[in-house]
């Protein structure tokens, strides 16, 4: 929780969005004959204005989208986007010159703040090509011959990898010992061969980043998301139960601190 009181994405998002909905749009709302809360509804209900409908279109696509939603990082970002979108419209059709400026902001927030990467307790080994040769696919020490490893594929640009980030840490934490099980991590940009071994697609439209692949002596054990029959790539939502279940980790918990 406290990743997200004190990072500058998410103050500057909230102090933004509260001033706006607080201060700024009430006084144009109730004044522009342009307005939405004046202007009746589609649905042709008296009670129902195009304003509570379009708070409703993007609540509801929030909703749906909530509902897939692996991370609270991920959830929260969805939010702000569809709060920013609903400001934008809202501005639009109220008072137009005020919709060029938050735009300007809206823009200038995007290039200037970003989303803090995970920085908590973690417990992952960075793989090159090299170390992943040595400990993973051909382990020469004998530790390495007996352990499980647990293999996120990722791209720094990749926003689902990034969603991933804060899960990915604290399952290393509570699941990994290092003596019969290890995560790692390979940046498939820097490392581009070791995605072209496992068939990772690294382009920027896959549906395989992250690609999160369960190692056992060398070998292939499982992978999410993973293959259909005809080869063709399982569309999968990185929820952490779900990863929790699927790579079998339920039983060996343990505190990180």
């Amino acid at each position: 929780m406290k990743r997200f009181l004190f990072s500058p994405y998410y103050v500057l998002n909230a102090v933004t969005l509260l001033a706006f909905y607080t201060k700024i749009y009430p006084a144009y709302r109730n004044t522009s004959p342009h307005s939405l809360h004046h202007k009746t509804g589609f649905t042709g209900n008296p009670f129902i204005h195009q304003e509570a409908e379009l708070v409703f279109v993007l609540l509801f696509s929030f909703f749906s989208k909530y509902r897939r939603c692996a991370t609270a990082d991920e959830a929260l970002q969805k939010l702000i986007s569809h709060l920013k979108v609903l400001t934008l419209l809202l501005t639009y059709f109220t008072y137009p010159r005020l919709c060029y400026t938050v735009l300007g902001l809206f823009t200038a927030m995007y290039f200037v703040v970003k989303p803090e990467r995970y920085q908590g307790p973690q417990n992952i080994v960075q793989l090159n090509g090299a170390s992943f040769d040595r400990r993973v696919r051909n382990p020469a020490e004998e530790s390495d011959r007996k352990m499980v490893w647990i293999v996120a594929f990722w791209a720094d640009w990749c926003e689902n990898c990034q969603f991933l980030d804060a899960m990915w840490g604290m399952l290393s934490c509570k699941f990994g010992d290092g003596k019969s099980r290890s995560f790692g991590k390979v940046d498939v940009v820097r490392f581009p061969e070791l995605a072209e071994q496992f068939r990772i697609d690294t382009s920027g439209m896959s549906w395989q980043l992250p690609t999160i692949i369960l190692f056992y002596k060398g070998k292939e054990i499982k992978r999410l998301p993973p293959f259909k029959s005809d080869g063709s790539v399982v569309k999968t939502t990185f929820e952490e139960k779900g990863v929790i279940k699927y790579f079998e980790m339920e039983g060996s918990a343990r505190n990180c601190s």
